[in-house]
């Protein structure tokens, strides 16, 4: 298995990674952190997400996160994936997840100059 980024996921993972999170989330900032990305994790750890909704969304959070969360469910990818909304996050779990984060979907206006 050729391993092609800090998350440890084939090329294959990412590109449904990115998939779903565009269709669900093309606007929000993803963060990852957990295992994944403090290296303790290897290719069949979950991969745990952040969603950070820019604060003029009009979509209701907790129905995108439930409909996102269905996605990965039902997506082929070889590890779970567990999301979470930013906001609704204890801060002292926010700090910790600020603390050591991977970005891998930049959001607004960062993600439309790329």
């Amino acid at each position: 298995m050729e391993i092609v980024d800090a998350l440890r996921v084939r090329a294959q993972d990412r590109t449904e990674l990115e998939r779903i999170l565009n269709q669900f989330v093309p606007n929000a900032e993803v963060w990852a952190y957990g295992s994944r990305v403090d290296g303790s994790g290897h290719e069949l750890s979950d991969l745990d997400l952040v969603i950070r909704h820019p604060a003029e969304s009009k979509a209701p959070a907790g129905l995108v996160l439930a409909k996102l969360r269905e996605a990965f469910s039902e997506s082929n990818l070889p590890f779970l994936v567990d999301a979470h909304d930013w906001s609704t996050l204890p801060p002292p779990f926010r700090a910790n997840i600020e603390a050591q984060h991977l970005v891998i979907q930049p959001g607004g206006q960062e993600k439309a100059r790329e």
